[in-house]
């Protein structure tokens, strides 16, 4: 499901796992105070350890999980624009753009089962996508991020109006191209 959250004491627990990791006490005022004296390296290395970007229920503000306010029904409807961006998958595998044909097979390999892996290498061949990387983008991008829009705009559009929309900067495809070169 696209609409990922994670429980207050989940975030709590992460709240804490961060601040360790970031070099920071893990009593709450001296975490704060820490927290803004730090440098922007230690937050980052810290931020690779610990997920602490996704929104937090259990609160006043969310008191249950947005999937599941959505699927019962309960929550403010308004209509709703929901995407992502052309090739996302990219952002989480720069360490890869130099991946050989045989990486690329070993890893769809081994992220998914033997029939799984078949599929997906049918799918997203890397003739298609002339690299590896980018075969491996598609792969990424649709499995994570596509079809995960896909869903919950579907679940949204049981309840609202929905407009999807992808964000795609390549050239080919950049609008207002034409105009730039006038």
């Amino acid at each position: 499901n696209f609409i990922t959250a994670t429980s207050l004491s989940d975030a709590e627990l992460t709240e804490a796992e961060f601040a360790a990791e970031a070099g920071c006490p893990q009593v709450t005022a001296a975490v704060i105070a820490c927290l803004r004296r730090i440098g922007t390296s230690a937050m980052v290395s810290a931020t690779d350890a610990d997920q602490v970007n996704l929104p937090v229920y259990g609160t006043p503000v969310l008191p249950v999980s947005p999937a599941r306010a959505i699927a019962s029904g309960h929550w403010n409807k308004v209509p709703v624009i929901i995407g992502g961006v052309f090739s996302e998958g990219k952002l989480f595998i720069t360490t890869e753009s130099n991946m050989s044909d045989a990486q690329y097979t070993s890893y769809i390999e081994s992220q998914y089962d033997s029939s799984q892996a078949a599929a997906v290498l049918t799918a997203y061949p890397v003739e298609k996508y002339g690299v590896p990387f980018y075969a491996l983008a598609a792969v990424l991008t649709d499995s994570e991020y596509a079809c995960n829009s896909y869903s919950s705009a579907s679940q949204f559009a049981r309840q609202v109006p929905v407009w999807q929309e992808e964000f795609d900067r390549s050239e080919e495809r950049r609008v207002g191209k034409e105009c730039r070169s006038r």
